[in-house]
């Protein structure tokens, strides 16, 4: 069983891999559309969808929708998406740093994914080039996962 302490060494190595360019994140905005149905009533038989356009700092967007489930982050070529999740690595780690009740952050690269290797086995790949020392399985990383001891997110 691997206690959250176990991280720490993982977690220092993203941050200070992070550090030396954190001044040179540019605040970016984040466009949400959401969707919302009318519901059919008897005066209106078709049911109505209206879209509502909801606008926010990049960050603190994704930190809020990620609460309420999945999140894609779409753009152009460019426009910032990989530098946003890194930097939302960096700030996760340096939170799960001071307090170990926080998830531990894995942000893996699916560009650099073999076609032979697993969600599982990426996810360990990622925990080990991150200075981690601990022999991973597929078991014991999908038990962090149930557990909520891991927050993964993946970057194309």
């Amino acid at each position: 069983m691997v206690a959250p302490a176990d991280f720490s060494r993982y977690l220092q190595s993203l941050v200070d891999a992070y550090s030396f360019q954190q001044d040179r994140y540019t605040l970016t905005d984040l466009q949400v559309e959401i969707r919302v149905e009318t519901p059919v009533s008897p005066e209106q038989p078709h049911a109505k969808e209206e879209v509502k356009i909801e606008r926010s700092p990049v960050l603190a967007g994704l930190r809020k929708y990620m609460q309420q489930g999945h999140v894609l982050l779409v753009g152009k070529p460019g426009s910032g998406k990989s530098t946003a999740l890194q930097r939302l690595r960096w700030e996760l780690a340096r939170s799960a740093l001071k307090d170990e009740t926080q998830p531990i952050p894995v942000l893996v690269g699916l560009r650099g994914l073999r076609k032979d290797c697993g969600i599982l086995e990426a996810i360990a790949a990622e925990l080990q080039n991150g200075d981690l020392d601990l022999d991973f399985e597929a078991t014991e990383i999908r038990r962090l996962l149930l557990k909520g001891q891991l927050f993964c997110y993946w970057m194309g």
